[in-house]
């Protein structure tokens, strides 16, 4: 830390990305901000753990409801949304005791500071863009790169993010110094299963819980109808062919006389002003064996354990048009679809160079087992 700036205040993301919007040019800029929020290790000043003292003493079950009956009255997502069970392995919030409780609900309050704390950043560097007249013509792309984590397993982590064998009791004796440099948090698993409201599971898995994102889009001078939701598929891959679009070029074919491969995603540029204008509709996912792919409405997962044969793999499929969160397996029912679906992965999967399939390695983390980490599948 001695080789930071002292001076109060001072965000290494933030600055750098203002420092940058100092430099003149006649020329578009790209200015790639990203933070450490809200991943692990969850480290914050202590007075912004406190402003959130005991706003998550309802645990998660409670909070998964909540969140999941405003979205619906704030139109964020369908009135017919189902919310799914909660995961096997992740327990219920009345079933703990008083010292869990009292331990998990610091760990919210430390993530949910860690986020404040960020946004206000965010909020620094709006205000020099405000001040500076370049706001209006800057496009602000805010994305997060996957659904809640959930390597936090059962306890979570203290001292260690991954693989902590810290005792809850110990946690608790040390309460006071959760967020400190001392500390490397990761919240319990099942405050994930909470943060992918309304949708199942958590990071690691490719349920829409784990791979579904909100984002923000703001152009002031480009975009007339600031706040409105737009429910198109974009993917991360959609982004920089977007960026460029906005700046009225392309990616080049050839670069120094190397033909280079074609980008997979397109511009989106066209859902600023139509909320109808068309994306992209397929898309697939693989992570240590775990497939998934999304045409359309329809998607279809595949779960996989590890050691095993993928030919046994259990396969799902779902149609979000009717059923958003992924509660309703359509396997049984659909099973020409399901076929269909599962040689539109291998085609996909091979079309963009991966591995049709790759036994995943382990976890650089120190667990013994991926069901130290995971619910088992089912």
């Amino acid at each position: 830390m001695k080789n930071f700036p002292n001076q109060p205040g001072y965000h290494l993301s933030v600055d750098h990305a203002i420092n940058a919007f100092k430099q003149k040019s006649d020329k578009p800029k790209f200015v790639y901000l990203a933070f450490g929020a809200a991943h692990s290790p969850l480290q914050v000043p202590k007075s912004y753990i406190e402003a959130y003292k005991g706003k998550y003493s309802q645990g998660w079950d409670k909070l998964r409801l909540e969140r999941f009956e405003r979205q619906k009255k704030l139109g964020v997502i369908p009135a017919n949304t189902v919310l799914p069970p909660r995961e096997k392995g992740d327990a219920a919030w009345d079933s703990l005791d008083e010292q869990h409780k009292r331990v998990f609900s610091r760990f919210m309050e430390t993530y949910a500071g860690f986020i404040t704390h960020t946004d206000e950043q965010i909020g620094r560097l709006v205000a020099y863009l405000k001040s500076t007249q370049q706001l209006d013509n800057t496009l602000v792309m805010f994305i997060t790169d996957n659904g809640a984590v959930s390597e936090g397993g059962p306890n979570g982590g203290f001292r260690h993010a991954y693989g902590d064998k810290t005792t809850v009791a110990e946690m608790d004796a040390h309460l006071d110094e959760a967020g400190g440099p001392d500390t490397d948090m990761l919240y319990q698993r099942p405050w994930a299963y909470a943060g992918s409201t309304p949708f199942r599971r958590y990071k690691l898995w490719p349920y829409l819980g784990g791979i579904r994102t909100p984002m923000i889009v703001s152009w002031p001078n480009h975009i007339q109808t600031p706040g409105a939701i737009r429910h198109q598929y974009v993917s991360v891959i959609d982004l920089a062919p977007t960026i460029l679009d906005a700046a009225g070029t392309q990616f080049a074919d050839e670069v120094q006389g190397v033909k280079q491969i074609p980008v997979a995603g397109k511009s989106f540029l066209p859902t600023f002003t139509s909320a109808t204008a068309k994306t992209r509709d397929v898309q697939y996912f693989e992570l240590r064996g775990q497939r998934a792919i999304t045409q359309g409405d329809w998607r279809a997962v595949a779960m996989h354990r590890i050691g095993t044969d993928y030919a046994t793999d259990q396969w799902q499929l779902f149609n979000t048009a009717n059923d958003y969160s992924e509660a309703n397996d359509l396997a049984a029912k659909y099973p020409e679809k399901l076929a269909e679906m599962k040689t539109l992965w291998q085609q996909e999967a091979q079309k963009y160079s991966n591995p049709s399939v790759i036994d995943p390695v382990p976890f650089f983390y120190k667990f013994n087992r991926m069901e130290d980490v995971l619910p088992a599948p089912h």
